[in-house]
């Protein structure tokens, strides 16, 4: 199970993601609806969605770069 802290010390638990493999929504809760709100689709048609955390931080990483690059060449330019 996957924790967050709440702000005072605690840690919770997250909510989960689940996405219907028929039309793409995306649920988030402790498990699945019972139908898709959208296709209607049966919950076994839901799956767990994982992210990947490293990914995430790398891509956040090479905005930073960026944006530091950008201000960078604004300043040359002044």
């Amino acid at each position: 199970m996957t924790f967050r802290s709440d702000g005072k010390g605690d840690l919770a638990p997250m909510a989960k993601e689940w996405e219907c493999m028929e039309c793409g929504y995306v649920h988030e809760g402790p498990r699945p609806p019972k139908r898709c709100p959208e296709c209607g689709a049966a919950s076994d048609e839901f799956e767990l969605y994982e992210y990947e955390e490293d990914e995430d931080l790398e891509d956040e990483e090479d905005w930073e770069e960026e944006d530091e690059e950008e201000w960078e060449e604004d300043e040359e330019e002044d």
